[in-house]
């Protein structure tokens, strides 16, 4: 799972991690990216993007109870290719 950042300075690149023998559920997605902004300073985070899988919304869910004032969006780019899926 590969984590990238966005700021001031541009779109980098921020850490990954092997997670091919996890269960990818809403905890593990929730632990995952609060980890992460508690490494960062949760000062610094303003908005957390993903595609909106069920696992995604769970966490999100999660993290809305832990940080509310953290935004959590769903990628726009794979809504749209998803619906474009399913016309075609």
């Amino acid at each position: 799972m590969n984590l990238v950042l966005n700021c001031y300075s541009g779109t980098m690149f921020y850490e990954s991690e092997n997670t091919s023998k996890d269960i990818h559920d809403g905890y593990f997605i929730y632990n995952l990216i609060n980890t992460t902004i508690e490494k960062l300073g949760e000062e610094y985070v303003v908005q957390v993007v993903t595609d909106n899988a069920s696992n995604n919304i769970a966490a999100s869910k999660l993290l809305d109870v832990r940080r509310p004032h953290i935004f959590w969006t769903f990628c726009g780019a794979h809504t749209v290719n998803l619906m474009l899926q399913d016309i075609a």
